[in-house]
């Protein structure tokens, strides 16, 4: 599986092609990025943890869940020192499964004590058509029953669990197993033993997942409290875009 670095003296990101995958972010000693022990590394399914794109839906509006963006070899276009640019444009296999064309374009930004996400949604069909997506990224924590995020009591959100019942936070506490769709959280901070200010743009909403001990195969019982997904997400309402229009995901992190 083919990657690729950004680097400066005291950062490190790595990216995988295949996916348009960011894997990791080590800050100093910190890994600010959860990628799962068990993660199939061979280029042949879909990785678990690091910031998977979820594109052209999110979850299970489509199949196969999140869509064909994380699975597919995406091409190299820019790569410098700090930054990259990474293409994906319909192929036979995604006009398969979703008949529209379309281009992809993932620009990776490491700045001090900052990564920078952008992923451009462009329509290059001669029709309009809908999607959703996600930067779907995981965060390292010790524990994920003890994650704060200031200011979240009784800001409602949705509950996956509860077939998308309107709830709301009862304290800055996350719960525990947790699916939530939050509506228009923009910025907002982590509080998990490293501490983030994180900014999206382009989404409506955040979501935040964490499904304690009923996690998936390629999460092992050891790591199943160790990550927190607070995602980008078009997930509430598909967007439309016409021909030659574009849509910008945007997730910013920065180390406080």
């Amino acid at each position: 599986m083919e990657r690729i670095q950004l680097s400066d003296a005291n950062q490190h990101v790595e990216i995988s092609l295949f996916g348009g995958h960011v894997l990791r972010w080590q800050a100093g000693d910190q890994s600010v990025l959860w990628l799962s022990e068990l993660a199939d590394l061979s280029g042949s399914s879909a990785i678990r943890g690091g910031v998977p794109i979820c594109f052209p839906w999110f979850a299970e509006q489509g199949s196969p869940k999140h869509g064909f963006a994380r699975t597919q070899r995406w091409q190299l276009q820019q790569h410098s020192q700090h930054h990259a640019v990474l293409v994906l444009r319909d192929n036979d296999t995604t006009l398969a499964i979703w008949p529209h064309k379309f281009e992809l374009t993932l620009t990776v930004t490491l700045a001090p004590h900052r990564l920078e996400l952008d992923l451009r949604i462009h329509n290059r069909d001669s029709h309009s058509w809908h999607c959703g997506g996600a930067l779907h990224s995981y965060f390292n924590c010790h524990d994920a029953r003890q994650i704060e995020l200031p200011r979240l009591a009784e800001r409602p959100y949705f509950d996956s669990l509860q077939q998308g019942q309107a709830r709301q936070f009862d304290c800055n506490i996350l719960p525990n197993p947790i699916d939530a769709i939050v509506p228009d959280l923009a910025e907002y901070q982590l509080e998990c033993g490293q501490k983030l200010a994180i900014s999206q743009h382009g989404s409506d909403s955040c979501v935040i997942w964490n499904p304690a001990f009923k996690h998936p195969n390629d999460v092992s019982a050891a790591q199943a409290m160790q990550f927190i997904c607070l995602e980008s997400a078009i997930a509430r309402q598909q967007i439309t875009l016409a021909p030659g229009q574009s849509h910008h995901l945007q997730q910013q992190i920065t180390l406080c």
